[in-house]
């Protein structure tokens, strides 16, 4: 049985489990709203609320840096009537929504998203369903969702709201595997989530869409055992008040207008579709007083760039501190950001992603109507290379000016490829992600193939092979039509547990040489740290572990998945990458070529399997 997964990208990723609501690009099916969506391609998340108080320490105990601190009380197992005394001493009498509105502008966001009610069932807006919110169960006594929806308005910014509908810690009727299951027990027959979800959820949801104006989008969250009639049952409830609101797929069920990836997760190809990105500043989302692992500008502008070239919107998050400041750290990033997000932003909003399926070394790219805008991400690259486009090139310039950047464009006749060769300007060198614009005549045309790059180096991604075997059970995640709400890596082997079933490549080289043969593997364990005693569990020694062959021109080489020398990446914050070395290839001459990844042996305690993101050809020498 043999399945060409590149072809199946553009027929099955379309009937993927949110189908129905977040049609392909490539059918030009999508809403005003969704494609309003796309286009804004940057905005704001802000986790606030009573967990902001105690910032991730309780009783003396400090939640480590990388736990999220919005989940305290179920961490800390907090009783619910403990819980709730937070709320008397909540006062953020420094949050002030017009400079958050403003920031958000400078930041170079189009929308915002706030957290109207997080797991701990607490009302950031003034509810009638009960005394516990902002309103009327603090000492801060006014609705600053009202203040925030009325400054969004002023100043031209979507609104959009977090409700988490499934899981509530102050709620008996709230049943959920991550639920209050310290003060009620889960099995209790007469916890009924319907009840909750009528009673609470229903009630709620009709006041955010009634009282506070527009609202660009609903953000569920942690969908859990709830029903597909469950969800659907939501889903037309809010629909009916404002049919323009767009909902998350985290709703549940399959449901849902766009996308959303796990958080802090970036797959390694394009997705079709609408979809969203939801990160961090560092680990967690509400403020944690001890997390002081800030990413750097250019980690989060890479983000950004990496994700509109992948189809995706940037939700980046803000956790106001327990007085509703903005943490400086959050300030600062963000009005850096925003410099090259203004400047650079042709290349960033209402774009479509690459025309190329897999990420690039040193480059990210998106398209304009008639225009390429390759962003240089390599400072000491002195050109860039693009394989396969096949549209004529009128000119190539700097983003920000029509001064003509030199260029070669040529017909490669070995391997019936376009070449189109860039060189990088001297004084680009000081830049930080400097854009190239290169404008094209008429419809852009892509042959898209893997291939050296023009770092010398290739990357055989697993969304890119062929994938042959006899049983069928070896997938490549996110092109089997299903949508994984663990955050498993997208475009990544998935359920390799037969040795018979392997993945192969056709590919190009232009430039010979020796390389290194890398394997990325990804950890299965939804983790930061847990996953060492998860392989520590299933390997107990070098024997055991995952073995895999690397073939290329009858040349082999070949390595264990071991899981020990992780990458530092920005893919996810829940699933460390770890680099495998399995030895060197030499490729005598330019040309085309064939290569194959195949299991010799997988640990049968290991359910799971190899799971592979990609094989790198490092590029040692000529």
């Amino acid at each position: 049985m043999k399945i060409i997964l590149k072809q199946l990208y553009y027929i099955c990723i379309c009937f993927i489990v949110l189908s129905s609501c977040v049609p392909s690009e490539r059918e030009h099916t999508k809403t005003v709203s969704q494609q309003e969506f796309t286009d804004l391609r940057f905005g704001m998340f802000i986790h606030f609320g009573l967990y902001a108080l105690p910032a991730g320490i309780w009783e003396g105990d400090t939640l480590p840096s990388g736990t999220v601190a919005e989940h305290i009380m179920r961490l800390k197992s907090i009783p619910k009537e403990q819980y709730r005394q937070l709320a008397k001493k909540f006062n953020p009498y420094n949050f002030d929504a017009h400079k958050i509105v403003v920031l958000a502008k400078q930041a170079g966001m189009k929308y915002i998203v706030f957290t109207a009610k997080h797991h701990d069932g607490f009302a950031m807006f003034d509810s009638d369903y009960d005394d516990y919110n902002i309103k009327d169960g603090t000492p801060y006594g006014k609705d600053i969702l009202k203040e925030l929806s009325e400054e969004c308005k002023n100043q031209g910014i979507k609104l959009g709201l977090y409700y988490s509908h499934v899981r509530d810690w102050d709620e008996y009727h709230s049943v959920d595997k991550y639920g209050n299951n310290w003060d009620w027990d889960k099995n209790d027959a007469n916890r009924n989530l319907q009840t909750y979800l009528d009673k609470k959820v229903k009630t709620q949801l009709k006041e955010l869409l009634t009282n506070y104006g527009e609202i660009f989008c609903l953000w569920f969250d942690t969908p859990g055992d709830i029903s597909k009639e469950q969800a659907k049952d939501i889903y037309d409830y809010v629909k009916k008040i404002q049919p323009a609101c767009l909902i998350n797929t985290r709703i549940g069920a399959g449901l849902g207008d766009y996308g959303v990836m796990g958080d802090n997760q970036i797959p390694p190809g394009v997705l079709d579709g609408v979809w969203e990105c939801p990160a961090t500043m560092n680990h967690t989302w509400g403020f944690h007083c001890a997390d002081s692992a800030w990413k750097s500008r250019e980690d989060m502008l890479l983000q950004l760039i990496d994700l509109s070239s992948k189809n995706i919107n940037y939700l980046l998050n803000i956790g106001p501190k327990d007085d509703g400041s903005i943490p400086e750290e959050s300030v600062d990033r963000l009005k850096e950001i925003g410099k090259w997000v203004i400047e650079n932003g042709e290349a960033i909003y209402k774009n479509g992603p690459s025309p190329w399926f897999q990420e690039m070394d040193g480059i990210r790219v998106t398209t304009g109507k008639d225009a390429l805008y390759i962003v240089l991400l390599d400072k000491c690259m002195e050109a860039i290379t693009l394989y396969g486009l096949k549209s004529e090139v009128i000119k190539v310039t700097d983003i920000h000016n029509e001064v003509s950047i030199p260029y070669e464009y040529r017909e490669v006749k070995d391997l019936d490829l376009p070449e189109l060769k860039i060189k990088v300007p001297d004084n680009w060198k000081e830049k930080i992600f400097p854009v190239f614009k290169v404008k094209i005549k008429g419809q852009l045309q892509v042959n898209d193939r893997p291939g050296q790059m023009s770092s010398g180096n290739i990357i055989l991604q697993a969304g890119m092979a062929e994938v042959i075997g006899d049983n069928g059970n070896l997938q490549i995640s996110g092109m089997d039509g299903v949508i994984d709400t663990n955050n498993w890596p997208y475009f990544a082997t998935k359920n390799w547990n037969s040795t018979k079933d392997y993945l192969k490549w056709d590919f190009f080289v232009t430039e010979p040489g020796l390389f290194h043969v890398n394997v990325i593997s990804v950890s299965t364990v939804r983790s930061y740290e847990s996953y060492k005693k998860r392989w520590e569990s299933i390997y107990q020694n070098n024997n055991d572990f995952n073995k895999l062959f690397f073939t290329i021109d009858n040349q082999t080489v070949s390595g264990t998945i071991k899981g020990k020398v992780q990458i530092s990446h920005i893919r996810s914050a829940y699933r460390p990458e770890f680099i495998n070395r399995f030895g060197k290839i030499r490729i005598e001459k330019p040309g085309n070529y064939t290569a194959v990844l195949k299991a010799g042996f997988i640990n049968p305690i290991d359910t799971d399997g190899p799971v592979i993101y990609e094989v790198q050809l490092e590029k040692v020498q000529n």
